[in-house]
């Protein structure tokens, strides 16, 4: 035993309270056990704080896989639309009524109707066929489109717009009318005829004045006028004579015809 004032002289020497000395062991027992709590709680937190934004493990994150798989998606789809888009015009076309079944087609300005089958998005609905065309009726197709079924210019679809025959073939088949369509505005021009602006054939009614304008040199057998020549058979004889109007090769003749 020591007296208090030796007691005060001493480090490890207990204080003086009052309180019992198991009494201050339980109290100090029960404050650490708070503090392991809360540590052992803050870590917890911290640790799947961490976790999830490192992307590992936990429900946030396969949130997070699936929202990145939604904006890969969505970003895909945009870049379609951004392709397909300049291609759409947004104008009203008019007229809908054209010889050999062709139609224009009625839209708004919020332009021609866009098909999606296949996981893409397409100018033509799904297993659309080509009606059997004169180069009357192409030059409408191409130009202005058709109502039943709806669809845009043929002018604006590419070959993964088509269902029916393998994409090279697509791709060949629309390469001829593009090659043939540019000979008709070659005509044209010999002809004067107006396009609107932009090069554009306005409706149903003006495709009919524009073959009625160039028919006469396309007339290579000699049958176009009974609007009984395909326009394969058309270009084909184009084609042979390396892609040359009637009247640019010397010894033409126009059968009596004069363009209007």
């Amino acid at each position: 035993m020591c007296t208090h004032v030796e007691a005060k002289e001493l480090e490890r020497c207990p204080r003086l309270t009052g309180i019992p000395p198991h009494i201050a062991l339980i109290a100090r027992i029960d404050r650490l056990e708070n503090v392991i709590t809360e540590m052992t709680t803050k870590i917890e937190s911290t640790l799947i704080r961490e976790l999830d934004r490192r992307g590992i493990g936990s429900e946030v994150f396969q949130a997070n896989a699936v929202l990145q798989s939604v904006e890969a998606v969505h970003a895909r789809l945009m870049a379609t639309i951004k392709e397909r888009m300049p291609l759409v015009p947004r104008r009203e076309i008019r007229n809908n009524v054209v010889g050999g079944g062709a139609a224009a087609a009625q839209n708004d300005d919020h332009g021609f109707a866009v098909y999606t089958w296949g996981g893409r998005l397409h100018a033509l609905p799904e297993n659309f066929v080509l009606p059997r065309m004169m180069l009357k009726d192409l030059i409408c197709y191409w130009h202005v489109g058709s109502v039943h079924p709806l669809v845009p210019p043929l002018k604006y679809t590419r070959a993964h717009d088509y269902t029916r025959g393998s994409k090279a073939a697509n791709n060949s088949r629309l390469s001829h009318m593009r090659r043939l369509m540019d000979g008709v505005k070659h005509a044209a021009v010999k002809t004067n005829f107006r396009f609107g602006p932009g090069g554009k054939v306005e409706s149903a009614e003006r495709a009919t004045q524009l073959f009625e304008a160039v028919e006469c040199y396309f007339d290579f057998d000699g049958q176009i006028r009974k609007n009984s020549t395909a326009w394969k058979t058309t270009f084909n004889n184009y084609a042979k004579r390396s892609y040359k109007l009637m009247g640019d090769v010397e010894g033409d003749g126009n059968n009596g015809w004069v363009a209007r």
